[in-house]
């Protein structure tokens, strides 16, 4: 359980950095 929410933050860490211009748009949708 615990690795997977590892994975999660880790997966959306690595979104975020890839755009983030989205991740902008997604935290004041």
């Amino acid at each position: 359980s615990s690795a997977k929410v590892q994975q999660y933050f880790t997966d959306a860490d690595a979104k975020k950095s890839a755009e983030p211009a989205d991740a902008e748009r997604l935290a004041h949708h």
